[in-house]
């Protein structure tokens, strides 16, 4: 219930602690409703009293003090109330017990708003002033322990837990991350998808861990693999004085990318993100090299080899402007049984900016590939602009928007249509036909086809010409079939059927 409930998810625990306590505390009192049981209840309270503010101030001798009292005052209490202990415990006289002795000292209001405003007290006093219990803004990382060397841990879009902590108000201050850990266990995991406990653990031995969502996460357990890809450049922002950058020369111009195989496989590149915010001379310096996914967002699970290059990119002066089209670039293959259909970027040109040379030589502007790995379904996408050397957008645009359209892949079906006969002479009938069916291949989607029958495709021979009885060779024409909704005629055999006529 501290999950998902916004801000009312607090108060909402507040009064289930608050009510419980007020239940107890009125039960308390009720057993103890005469005047010697308040006063030796009014002095066990101050006791736990003292035992709270001492624990939340640090007042160690407070502290102290308040645990023996409340030591004596409970050991003791068989001798303070020998009467009515003996009462409690002794089956014959329990007719008094759970009523409260005689005379009452309060009457059930009171003893009511007594123990509403002593829980409440006890509620405020656990929830602070001292005493923070929140949520950590930023979750935990997850991490996976006694993983086997080759093999990688992939939490997929799970890579944070939700925390409540619960720590002095003076330590809630001090908390990093690096103070929390949120581990899963995957030791003795073969590959493959696991659904793994998670452990979260502080290293401040004054901070609680309350509550963790989720407490189970699913992890994919895959090979570690390498390889080689060419380093490119990607530029952010525009370069002053009409400048914009030429041919880039990286030293090395190829790294070695490790991580998941399902990650690796789909990264064909080690990109730089050089900025140019307003740069008016030579680039030359090192980079950090990244891995971008579709969106342009770098891919966390992934390390390269160099780390960083160098990079040298001339900024040359730009020519005239170009509007071009832009071409969606795609990797990977929909699910089996669909296909890319047409992909539309939005907008779908651009206009440019660059050398004489870049411009003359250019006809389309390229985008980042889009995944099409897996759909089913259409979708759409933004994607990042891939601009040449030498060339930059002549107006403020980065990304544009894909919609990318599937259709089902067709496929074929041998069936046998229903044979009807149109044009019949009123005083004949038909008796025989040979051969007696006719093979006919139609194609369609998958999920037509499935439910395709031979009812669904119809034969019609037109017998009008025919005014006596006799054996006549018809030939079967593509226009005599009747196709379904979502099929095509392929092809069909035989082309020729004899039918025999009879009179009536």
């Amino acid at each position: 219930m501290q999950f998902g409930l916004g801000a009312t998810s607090r108060q909402a625990f507040f009064v289930v602690d608050l009510v419980i306590s007020a239940i107890i505390i009125f039960l308390i009192l009720r057993f103890f409703n005469f005047k010697r049981g308040l006063a030796y209840f009014l002095v066990v309270f101050g006791a736990i009293v003292g035992l709270v503010i001492s624990a939340n101030y640090t007042l160690p001798a407070l502290h102290l003090l308040s645990q023996l009292i409340l030591t004596v005052l409970i050991v003791g209490l068989p001798l303070f109330f020998e009467e009515k202990w003996l009462a409690l415990f002794n089956r014959g006289t329990t007719n008094d017990f759970p009523s409260a002795p005689k005379p009452r000292y309060l009457n059930t209001f009171w003893m009511a708003l007594i123990s509403l405003v002593v829980g409440l007290l006890f509620a405020a006093i656990s929830n602070g002033p001292g005493v923070k219990t929140a949520e950590l803004p930023q979750g935990v990382a997850v991490s996976a322990t006694n993983l086997k060397e080759g093999i990688s841990a992939n939490f997929g879009s799970q890579k944070r837990i939700s925390v409540i902590v619960q720590a002095p108000r003076s330590v809630w201050a001090t908390l990093k991350d690096e103070d929390f850990s949120a581990s899963a266990d995957v030791k003795n995991l073969e590959e493959g998808t696991h659904e793994v406990a998670i452990m979260v653990t502080s290293k401040k031995s004054d901070v609680k861990i309350v509550r963790t969502k989720p407490t189970k996460v699913t992890v994919t357990l895959e090979p570690v693999i390498r390889k080689t890809v060419a380093v490119v450049a990607r530029y952010v922002g525009k370069a002053g004085n009409d400048l914009v950058p030429g041919d880039p020369v990286f030293d090395p111009d190829k790294a070695e990318i490790t991580g998941p195989k399902s990650v690796v496989e789909d990264v064909s590149q080690a990109v730089v993100e050089v900025k140019l915010d307003g740069l008016a001379q030579n680039i030359d310096q090192k980079f950090r090299l990244v891995a971008l996914n579709s969106s342009g967002q770098v891919i966390e699970d992934v390390t390269f080899l160099p780390v960083e290059v160098a990079a040298k990119v001339p900024l040359v002066k730009a020519g005239k402007l170009k509007t071009v089209g832009i071409k969606v670039k795609t990797t990977g293959a929909p699910t089996a049984g669909y296909w890319v259909e047409q992909l539309l970027p939005t907008p779908s040109t651009v206009v440019v900016t660059g050398s004489a040379d870049a411009l003359d030589k250019l006809t389309f502007i390229e985008t980042d590939a889009v995944s099409v790995s897996g759909l089913s379904a259409d979708s759409e996408v933004q994607i990042t602009l891939a601009f040449p050397s030498g060339i930059a957008a002549a107006e403020p645009i980065n990304k544009v928007t894909v919609k990318i359209d599937l259709s089902e892949t067709n496929s074929v079906k041998t069936i046998a249509p229903t044979i009807t006969y149109d044009g019949v002479d009123a005083s004949l009938k038909v008796t025989t036909i040979n051969p007696t069916s006719v093979s006919v291949v139609v194609s369609g989607t998958n999920q037509v086809l499935n439910a395709l029958n031979g009812g669904d495709i119809n034969l019609k021979l037109n017998l009008s010409a025919y005014k006596s009885a006799g054996t006549y060779a018809v030939t079967i024409k593509n226009e005599n079939f009747v196709m379904k909704e979502g099929t095509a005629l392929v092809s069909f055999l035989p082309s020729v059927i004899n039918v025999t006529l009879e009179l009536k």
